[in-house]
Protein backbone atom coordinates (compact mmCIF):
# COMPACT_ATOMS: atom_id res chain seq x y z
CA UNK A 1 0.00 0.00 0.00
CA UNK A 2 3.13 2.08 0.55
CA UNK A 3 4.29 2.22 -2.63
CA UNK A 4 1.31 3.37 -4.15
CA UNK A 5 1.41 0.45 -7.02
CA UNK A 6 -1.63 -2.55 -7.76
CA UNK A 7 0.37 -4.29 -10.19
CA UNK A 8 3.74 -5.93 -9.14
CA UNK A 9 6.32 -8.29 -11.42
CA UNK A 10 6.95 -11.84 -10.72
CA UNK A 11 10.48 -12.65 -11.69
CA UNK A 12 12.46 -15.87 -11.58
CA UNK A 13 15.80 -16.47 -10.24
CA UNK A 14 15.21 -12.57 -8.63
CA UNK A 15 16.05 -11.39 -12.19
CA UNK A 16 14.10 -8.95 -13.96
CA UNK A 17 15.13 -9.41 -17.45
CA UNK A 18 13.49 -13.12 -16.20
CA UNK A 19 9.74 -11.75 -16.10
CA UNK A 20 7.53 -15.20 -15.24
CA UNK A 21 4.16 -12.63 -14.91
CA UNK A 22 2.36 -10.30 -12.74
CA UNK A 23 0.48 -9.80 -9.63
CA UNK A 24 -2.81 -7.55 -8.71
CA UNK A 25 -2.98 -7.03 -5.61
CA UNK A 26 -6.56 -7.00 -5.96
CA UNK A 27 -6.86 -10.51 -6.91
CA UNK A 28 -4.90 -11.64 -4.18
CA UNK A 29 -7.24 -9.72 -1.58
CA UNK A 30 -10.41 -10.02 -2.91
CA UNK A 31 -9.81 -13.82 -3.72
CA UNK A 32 -12.12 -16.25 -1.67
CA UNK A 33 -9.86 -17.68 -0.74
CA UNK A 34 -6.06 -16.94 -0.39
CA UNK A 35 -3.77 -18.31 -3.02
CA UNK A 36 -1.19 -20.61 -1.27
CA UNK A 37 1.91 -19.30 -3.18
CA UNK A 38 2.17 -16.28 -5.68
CA UNK A 39 2.27 -18.54 -8.96
CA UNK A 40 -1.58 -19.12 -7.94
CA UNK A 41 -2.36 -15.52 -8.06
CA UNK A 42 0.47 -14.49 -11.22
CA UNK A 43 -1.30 -13.40 -14.68
CA UNK A 44 0.47 -13.51 -18.00
CA UNK A 45 2.72 -10.54 -18.66
CA UNK A 46 2.56 -9.21 -22.12
CA UNK A 47 6.32 -8.85 -22.99
CA UNK A 48 7.23 -6.90 -26.60
CA UNK A 49 10.63 -8.03 -27.73
CA UNK A 50 13.33 -4.79 -28.06
CA UNK A 51 14.01 -5.40 -32.19
CA UNK A 52 13.77 -3.02 -34.73
CA UNK A 53 10.86 -4.81 -36.20
CA UNK A 54 8.31 -4.02 -33.27
CA UNK A 55 10.30 -0.44 -33.23
CA UNK A 56 8.60 0.49 -37.09
CA UNK A 57 5.52 -0.99 -35.73
CA UNK A 58 5.13 1.44 -32.97
CA UNK A 59 5.66 4.37 -35.52
CA UNK A 60 3.30 2.87 -37.41
CA UNK A 61 0.80 3.11 -35.67
CA UNK A 62 1.48 6.61 -34.62
CA UNK A 63 1.19 7.74 -38.15
CA UNK A 64 -1.94 5.51 -38.85
CA UNK A 65 -3.60 7.27 -35.81
CA UNK A 66 -1.82 10.70 -36.67
CA UNK A 67 -3.46 10.51 -40.33
CA UNK A 68 -6.87 9.03 -39.36
CA UNK A 69 -8.23 12.31 -38.70
CA UNK A 70 -8.12 13.68 -41.62
CA UNK A 71 -9.30 10.91 -43.59
CA UNK A 72 -12.49 11.20 -40.47
CA UNK A 73 -12.65 14.48 -42.17
CA UNK A 74 -12.79 14.14 -45.45
CA UNK A 75 -15.43 11.21 -44.76
CA UNK A 76 -17.65 13.55 -42.66
CA UNK A 77 -18.10 15.76 -46.05
CA UNK A 78 -19.83 12.92 -47.58
CA UNK A 79 -21.82 10.84 -44.75
CA UNK A 80 -23.68 12.20 -41.71
CA UNK A 81 -21.12 12.09 -37.86
CA UNK A 82 -23.41 9.40 -36.11
CA UNK A 83 -24.02 7.01 -39.52
CA UNK A 84 -20.05 7.23 -39.83
CA UNK A 85 -19.72 6.63 -36.37
CA UNK A 86 -22.05 3.52 -36.85
CA UNK A 87 -20.82 2.33 -39.54
CA UNK A 88 -17.17 2.11 -38.34
CA UNK A 89 -18.82 -0.07 -35.42
CA UNK A 90 -20.61 -2.16 -37.90
CA UNK A 91 -17.76 -3.36 -39.92
CA UNK A 92 -15.75 -3.55 -36.64
CA UNK A 93 -18.07 -6.25 -35.51
CA UNK A 94 -19.35 -8.35 -38.88
CA UNK A 95 -17.86 -10.34 -39.85
CA UNK A 96 -15.56 -10.80 -37.04
CA UNK A 97 -18.30 -11.70 -34.64
CA UNK A 98 -19.09 -15.01 -36.30
CA UNK A 99 -15.30 -16.08 -36.14
CA UNK A 100 -13.69 -14.92 -32.78
CA UNK A 101 -15.42 -16.34 -29.39
CA UNK A 102 -16.39 -13.79 -26.47
CA UNK A 103 -13.92 -13.42 -24.03
CA UNK A 104 -14.89 -14.49 -20.56
CA UNK A 105 -15.88 -11.49 -19.27
CA UNK A 106 -19.01 -10.03 -18.25
CA UNK A 107 -21.28 -8.33 -20.31
CA UNK A 108 -21.74 -5.10 -18.07
CA UNK A 109 -18.47 -4.55 -18.39
CA UNK A 110 -18.66 -4.62 -22.58
CA UNK A 111 -21.76 -2.98 -22.39
CA UNK A 112 -19.95 -0.47 -20.60
CA UNK A 113 -16.87 -0.20 -22.81
CA UNK A 114 -19.13 -0.33 -26.01
CA UNK A 115 -21.51 2.28 -25.04
CA UNK A 116 -18.57 4.92 -23.79
CA UNK A 117 -16.34 4.27 -26.74
CA UNK A 118 -19.17 4.17 -29.42
CA UNK A 119 -21.69 6.38 -28.35
CA UNK A 120 -19.74 8.49 -26.06
CA UNK A 121 -16.19 8.78 -27.49
CA UNK A 122 -16.68 8.39 -31.62
CA UNK A 123 -20.34 9.74 -31.56
CA UNK A 124 -19.31 12.51 -30.07
CA UNK A 125 -15.77 13.38 -31.64
CA UNK A 126 -17.65 12.89 -35.40
CA UNK A 127 -20.65 15.61 -34.56
CA UNK A 128 -17.42 17.82 -33.20
CA UNK A 129 -15.23 17.04 -36.41
CA UNK A 130 -17.97 17.62 -39.12
CA UNK A 131 -17.99 21.49 -38.62
CA UNK A 132 -16.67 22.58 -35.56
CA UNK A 133 -12.94 21.16 -34.73
CA UNK A 134 -9.90 20.94 -36.84
CA UNK A 135 -8.83 17.67 -37.45
CA UNK A 136 -5.06 18.50 -36.58
CA UNK A 137 -6.50 20.41 -32.87
CA UNK A 138 -9.04 17.33 -32.55
CA UNK A 139 -6.08 15.40 -32.34
CA UNK A 140 -4.14 16.82 -29.63
CA UNK A 141 -7.75 17.72 -27.33
CA UNK A 142 -8.61 14.06 -27.51
CA UNK A 143 -5.51 13.08 -25.54
CA UNK A 144 -7.23 14.96 -22.68
CA UNK A 145 -8.26 11.26 -22.03
CA UNK A 146 -5.01 10.98 -20.11
CA UNK A 147 -6.42 13.62 -17.52
CA UNK A 148 -9.59 12.25 -17.55
CA UNK A 149 -8.52 8.75 -17.17
CA UNK A 150 -6.10 9.49 -14.36
CA UNK A 151 -8.47 11.59 -12.40
CA UNK A 152 -11.30 7.96 -12.72
CA UNK A 153 -8.55 5.61 -11.57
CA UNK A 154 -7.83 7.86 -8.08
CA UNK A 155 -11.84 7.88 -7.80
CA UNK A 156 -12.64 4.60 -8.50
CA UNK A 157 -9.17 2.46 -8.78
CA UNK A 158 -7.86 4.49 -5.95
CA UNK A 159 -4.89 4.80 -7.46
CA UNK A 160 -2.42 7.20 -6.06
CA UNK A 161 -0.95 9.77 -8.02
CA UNK A 162 2.88 10.21 -7.52
CA UNK A 163 5.15 13.85 -7.71
CA UNK A 164 6.47 12.68 -11.22
CA UNK A 165 2.78 12.03 -12.72
CA UNK A 166 1.53 15.67 -11.61
CA UNK A 167 4.76 17.12 -12.68
CA UNK A 168 4.17 15.74 -16.33
CA UNK A 169 0.15 16.69 -16.28
CA UNK A 170 1.15 20.38 -15.33
CA UNK A 171 3.99 20.50 -18.33
CA UNK A 172 1.03 18.66 -20.56
CA UNK A 173 -1.44 20.72 -19.60
CA UNK A 174 0.51 24.20 -20.14
CA UNK A 175 1.59 22.86 -23.74
CA UNK A 176 -2.15 22.60 -24.52
CA UNK A 177 -3.29 25.42 -23.23
CA UNK A 178 -1.17 27.82 -25.71
CA UNK A 179 -2.11 25.69 -28.19
CA UNK A 180 -6.13 26.43 -27.51
CA UNK A 181 -5.27 29.83 -26.85
CA UNK A 182 -3.65 30.48 -30.47
CA UNK A 183 -6.14 28.33 -32.68
CA UNK A 184 -7.10 30.97 -35.06
CA UNK A 185 -10.51 29.81 -35.27
CA UNK A 186 -10.00 26.11 -35.76
CA UNK A 187 -12.72 25.39 -32.61
CA UNK A 188 -15.73 26.51 -31.80
CA UNK A 189 -16.88 26.60 -28.18
CA UNK A 190 -19.06 23.59 -28.87
CA UNK A 191 -16.46 21.85 -30.90
CA UNK A 192 -14.18 22.04 -27.87
CA UNK A 193 -17.21 20.61 -25.64
CA UNK A 194 -17.97 17.52 -27.85
CA UNK A 195 -14.09 16.60 -28.21
CA UNK A 196 -13.56 16.92 -24.48
CA UNK A 197 -16.84 14.80 -23.61
CA UNK A 198 -14.96 12.42 -25.70
CA UNK A 199 -11.99 12.70 -24.37
CA UNK A 200 -14.23 11.88 -20.71
CA UNK A 201 -15.70 8.95 -22.98
CA UNK A 202 -12.55 7.27 -23.64
CA UNK A 203 -11.15 7.60 -20.50
CA UNK A 204 -14.03 5.79 -18.77
CA UNK A 205 -13.90 3.23 -21.60
CA UNK A 206 -9.83 3.07 -20.25
CA UNK A 207 -11.48 2.18 -16.88
CA UNK A 208 -13.80 -0.63 -18.52
CA UNK A 209 -11.56 -2.43 -20.33
CA UNK A 210 -8.94 -2.50 -17.05
CA UNK A 211 -11.33 -4.34 -15.76
CA UNK A 212 -12.44 -6.71 -18.20
CA UNK A 213 -8.68 -8.25 -17.01
CA UNK A 214 -5.92 -9.88 -19.02
CA UNK A 215 -8.17 -10.75 -22.36
CA UNK A 216 -8.00 -11.16 -25.73
CA UNK A 217 -8.29 -7.11 -27.08
CA UNK A 218 -9.42 -8.06 -30.00
CA UNK A 219 -12.23 -10.34 -29.02
CA UNK A 220 -12.76 -7.95 -26.51
CA UNK A 221 -13.34 -5.03 -29.10
CA UNK A 222 -15.11 -7.08 -31.55
CA UNK A 223 -17.80 -7.74 -29.05
CA UNK A 224 -17.62 -4.46 -27.60
CA UNK A 225 -19.10 -3.29 -31.02
CA UNK A 226 -22.00 -5.74 -30.46
CA UNK A 227 -22.94 -2.83 -27.92
CA UNK A 228 -21.78 0.24 -29.73
CA UNK A 229 -23.82 0.09 -32.53
CA UNK A 230 -27.62 0.25 -31.55
CA UNK A 231 -27.55 3.29 -30.09
CA UNK A 232 -25.69 4.97 -32.77
CA UNK A 233 -27.89 3.37 -35.26
CA UNK A 234 -30.69 5.13 -33.42
CA UNK A 235 -29.49 7.98 -32.83
CA UNK A 236 -28.73 8.13 -36.55
CA UNK A 237 -32.17 7.60 -37.52
CA UNK A 238 -33.51 10.03 -35.27
CA UNK A 239 -31.13 13.28 -35.70
CA UNK A 240 -29.67 12.56 -39.28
Amino acid sequence: RASGFTRFPLCEGGSLDRIAGYINMKDVLSAAERPKTLREAMREASLVPETSGYLALAVAVMVVCGTNFVIIRAALAHVPPLTLAALRFSLALVPAIFFIRRPAVPWRVLGTYGGLIGAGQFGMLFLAMRHDISPGLASLVIQTQVFFTLGLAVLFEKEHVRSYQLAALALAAGGLAVILLNTHGDVTPLGLGLTLLAALSWAGGNIASRRAGSVNMLAFVVWASLVSVPPLVALALIFE
